[in-house]
């Protein structure tokens, strides 16, 4: 058993490619992970400094005749990328055509009705580029993807970073250091409670960080 600092950038996946197990489950499910595991919820959310205990890899024995072929197959979890693009009006981008890079390589694809693009990742990923292409949003919408990187809804930076990728200028994802980033924060605060029907006060509370997360996906 090994103990494991999480770093910005790890989601859960990563963790255990980088560890050699091949479901992220066996890390997760693990007893010694259960209060983590209850306090955050989501495997791929995490905060930096969280800590996890690796398990160690087990050694898996087969017993076979040696006079025949054998096939096996190794059940492993695919990492899913799900990024929903939205116009100006909050309307889907449906139907558009889309590029995605990741891992030095790149997929030709669109969005669905709903404005929806899945795509299963590497486990490792951490990186890409998402271009979308539609009359929708006047030209093309081309953003980087910082997977992993999405801190709980509970922390500033969490908060922070769903507002921004909701289109509400938050400013950049930290701790803000001075009144005109804080007053930035909780400007976009403002605008998203106004808009969810919410009470506008500028503080991110329990209400409107769960109507932030239901809002935002995750």
């Amino acid at each position: 058993m090994a103990r494991y600092l999480v770093q910005q950038g790890d989601h859960i996946s990563k963790i255990a490619a980088d560890h050699g197990l091949r479901l992220w489950q066996t890390i997760w499910d693990h007893p010694d992970n259960a209060e983590l595991k209850a306090k955050r919820g989501n495997p791929n959310v995490l905060l930096p400094g969280d800590e996890l205990e690796v398990p160690e890899r087990e050694q898996r024995v087969e017993n076979c005749a040696t006079t025949q072929r054998h096939r096996f197959q190794a059940k492993t979890d695919g990492l899913m990328l799900r990024v929903k693009t939205l116009d100006f009006c909050n309307a889907p981008v449906a139907n558009a055509d889309a590029t995605l890079w990741v891992a030095g390589d790149f997929d030709h694809c669109k969005t669905d009705g709903e404005g929806l693009l899945e795509r299963v990742l590497p486990l490792d990923a951490q990186e890409g580029r998402l271009r979308v292409q539609s009359a929708a949003i006047a030209g093309t919408l081309d953003v980087p993807l910082d997977i992993g990187h999405l801190d709980p809804v509970d922390e500033v930076t969490g908060q922070i970073g769903r507002l921004n990728n909701l289109g509400y200028d938050a400013g950049p994802v930290e701790a803000p250091q001075d009144d005109a980033a804080r007053l930035r924060v909780k400007s976009a605060i403002e605008e998203f409670q106004c808009d969810q029907g919410l009470k506008v006060d500028g503080i991110c509370g329990p209400n409107t960080q769960k109507k932030l997360k239901e809002a935002h996906g995750c």
